[in-house]
Formats: C-alpha cells, structure tokens, sequence
C-alpha cells in the first residue's frame, strides 16, 4: 500500500516494488547464475499486520517468477532511544511489539499463499 507506506515512512514504496520484481523476475532476463532471495518484512502492528494488505503482499510475491523466502521482522521498540539521541521524533512512540498470536497469523496468510516464510530469519513452529 503505497500511501501506508509513505504515511508511516516519508517515502513512496514505488523503488522497492520495482527492485524486488526486478530481482524476483531474473535481474532483467540475465542468464547470470541468480542468487537466493529473500524478502525481508517488518511486521509493525496497525501499519502492515491486517490481512488484507498481508494478503496483497503475498500477491505481489507470488507473481515473481522465482519464489523467494519471507522473512517477517516483527516490530521491536530497540531503536526509541536512538531516536531521542538523535534529536528525531519517533512517530510510532505509542505501538507495541505484535504478540505471538498475531505473528503467527501473519505466517498462517502468507504460508497459505504459497509462501515459505521465517522469523527473524529462523524456521518456526506452527503452535
């Protein structure tokens, strides 16, 4: 969702969509040898956790020519104090880290769609 994306970030999505269709279809049509992909999502609860835009970004993926790996990020609260540090405001101050539940969710819609997905870059269990 673009506007989602520029809301909550400052900047179009429009240059990640691009490059990740891009590397997802072959770099272009290259005969190179095509390294593994993976496609790395933060999971920020309220901005990108509903099931309609997983369901669209699991489209999206899906439409690659090759099957890349997912690898949701759920959100963490790690870098607050960098921001104060760095005199920046911190626009989402008042979201909390997803829960378990709704993590495994997010894995639940994407895996349904075909997808092979990880957290923070480790397999899961499906409990």
């Amino acid at each position: 969702d673009e506007k989602r994306h520029e809301d909550f970030t400052g900047v179009h999505n429009r240059w990640i969509l691009e490059n990740l269709e891009w590397a997802g279809n072959g770099f272009g049509g290259r005969e190179d040898p095509i390294p593994d992909l993976t496609v790395r999502i933060p999971l920020v609860p309220g901005v990108n956790d509903d099931g309609e835009n997983l369901n669209a970004t699991a489209r999206f993926i899906c439409e690659l020519t090759r099957s890349p790996k997912v690898d949701l990020l759920p959100y963490h609260r790690l870098g607050v104090a960098k921001y104060g540090g760095m005199g920046r405001e911190y626009r989402l101050q008042e979201v909390a880290p997803p829960e378990d539940g709704a993590v495994l969710l997010a894995v639940r819609i994407l895996e349904e769609a075909g997808l092979d997905v990880l957290i923070r870059g480790e397999p899961h269990g499906h409990d």
